[in-house]
């Protein structure tokens, strides 16, 4: 998979960031560590780099990170649609619980607007498990949060809180009754939920077009039988967390860099339409050209989700990270393009 590195090279006098982001054929650059060891992630497009300036970029290795004097790619200035995705309130429902519950809700806070909800569906929680939910009601004004009690595993149960009216549904990886719900932690409890809610998707087709479904995975083995359950938006948590301490432990000053990634300030990394840029669907380019039109919008392109491949294990998912800058795409409604931005609209 792809990392982030931190990379310095002999820039050409003058270069913006915008433009250097073409000179590497392995590789775009997210941002800018200064010589005084302030960051800059995804600065203006036209932010000159300095001399001692060291980039942030996301590549497959450090060993391929090689910054050419001349582009290794041209791309087309192609016309910037002018869509934007509209905010709106949302309702959240969260299935299980874990120590990470009470994060996840303080960070859903910070994202949505007021006014939304984020319910917490459990089987018979115990009483610390009540208290905080209810201290997290009491502390997050912007939100209600609820607990809702019920067996998930049980059809009716699930059906009687209208999963389809939600906006994402997080499966979590430990018990749906508390934390002392040790027959819970069953991965085969997961499917059973995850198959239900399949089930009623496709008895109410249009009310669950809008309803994504994610689920957290500790073995990533499992991962091939989470997609075979209809579900292509999973965290194999261990795994995303081993990889973070590696990146860490060869650069102390990546810590930082998730740190901005995760706080509401600054930039994320979001999946957004393809029809937000583009006026006019299927359309034909190639990744340089898509670097080029989202740095438009003040972005950075890091790749691509293709629709079509979404349930193929073998094709990541259709995510592909940091393609080859000639690569052509025909990119169609339900495409989206991943980038490095202020905000999902």
């Amino acid at each position: 998979g792809c990392e982030m590195y931190f990379h310095h090279a002999e820039w050409k006098p003058g270069i913006t960031f915008g433009e250097l982001a073409f000179h590497f054929p392995d590789g775009v650059p997210m941002g800018l560590r200064h010589a005084d060891n302030t960051f800059s992630i995804n600065p203006h497009p036209s932010t000159v780099v300095l001399h001692d300036d060291s980039i942030l970029i996301l590549a497959e290795d450090d060993s391929s990170i090689v910054y050419q004097k001349d582009p290794v790619a041209t791309a087309r200035d192609l016309r910037l649609a002018d869509g934007r995705v509209q905010l709106g309130i949302e309702r959240e429902l969260i299935i299980g619980w874990t120590p990470k519950v009470e994060t996840i809700v303080r960070e859903f806070a910070d994202y949505v607007l007021e006014g939304s909800q984020i319910d917490i569906m459990l089987r018979a929680p115990d009483a610390s498990v009540r208290d905080r939910v209810e201290a997290l009601s009491n502390e997050l004004d912007s939100v209600t949060v609820r607990l809702i009690e019920g067996n998930p595993l049980d059809s009716a149960s699930l059906l009687a809180v209208q999963p389809f009216t939600y906006d994402n549904i997080i499966i979590l990886s430990q018990g749906v009754g508390g934390e002392n719900d040790v027959e819970g932690r069953t991965v085969s409890e997961k499917f059973i939920i995850l198959l239900l809610l399949r089930n009623m998707f496709k008895a109410f087709p249009e009310e669950s077009k809008r309803t994504k479904l994610i689920t957290e995975i500790l073995d990533s083995e499992n991962q091939a039988l989470v997609a075979r359950a209809g579900v292509y938006e999973f965290i194999i948590s261990n795994r995303f967390i081993s990889m973070m301490l590696a990146q860490i432990s060869e650069d102390s000053d990546i810590k930082r860099v998730y740190d901005d990634l995760f706080s509401e300030d600054g930039s994320e990394i979001y999946l957004k339409p393809v029809d937000l840029y583009f006026d006019e669907l299927p359309a034909t380019v190639t990744f340089a050209d898509l670097m080029a039109l989202v740095q438009k919008r003040e972005e950075v392109a890091l790749g691509v989700k293709i629709k079509e491949h979404e349930s193929n294990i073998d094709e990541n998912f259709g995510v592909k990270l940091i393609p080859e800058k000639n690569t052509e795409y025909t990119l169609v409604a339900g495409d989206r393009i991943v980038v490095l931005a202020e905000n999902e609209t």
